[in-house]
């Protein structure tokens, strides 16, 4: 999609304004990472997605009717009935991603390698670099335990929230 002379957005650019250049997607320093942001949230959205729909679902409809007979409008079930509902399912949704996108390599090294120059590297790019090509042994150790440390403190919510119901 983001080829520069095959892709399908430039095509699609250039159907809805001709005369555009085509866009050199992942070697512009400018448009890198932007456009893996953009392939990151196309890959993880339909997960979180299906986690809030479920979500929606096992809120009870006689909240909502309940809400409606106090005179409650669209905004205020949306606040006091939806959101509540969701919470929980949210501050999961919110803490698996947060790991996930944290140790994000495949993508990141497939789209771009960490570059133009390292403006897109991540820390799992970085140690996997550190390690394998310029064997750095010690710096991609330490890089690595630090992100272990953080992830550990990030999945603590997660962790809180699973433990509780057992």
């Amino acid at each position: 999609m983001l080829n520069p002379v095959h892709g399908s957005f430039n095509a699609l650019l250039q159907t809805l304004a001709p005369g555009l250049p085509d866009f050199v997607w992942l070697s512009d320093p400018r448009l890198a990472f932007p456009s893996l942001i953009v392939a990151n949230v196309w890959r993880g959205y339909p997960l979180v997605m299906v986690m809030l729909l479920a979500g929606l679902m096992a809120i009870p409809r006689e909240h909502y009717e309940a809400a409606v007979v106090d005179g409650a409008g669209v905004l205020r079930r949306f606040l006091h009935v939806t959101l509540p509902g969701l919470r929980t399912l949210i501050l999961v949704a919110l803490a698996l991603d947060m790991v996930w996108e944290f140790r994000r390599f495949a993508l990141v090294l497939i789209m771009t390698g960490g570059g133009p120059g390292t403006l897109t590297e991540v820390l799992s790019t970085l140690v996997y670099k550190s390690y394998f090509q310029f064997f750095s042994f010690e710096y991609a150790s330490a890089v690595a335990i630090l992100m272990s440390a953080v992830l550990l403190v990030l999945s603590a919510p997660y962790i809180r929230l699973v433990g509780r119901d057992q």
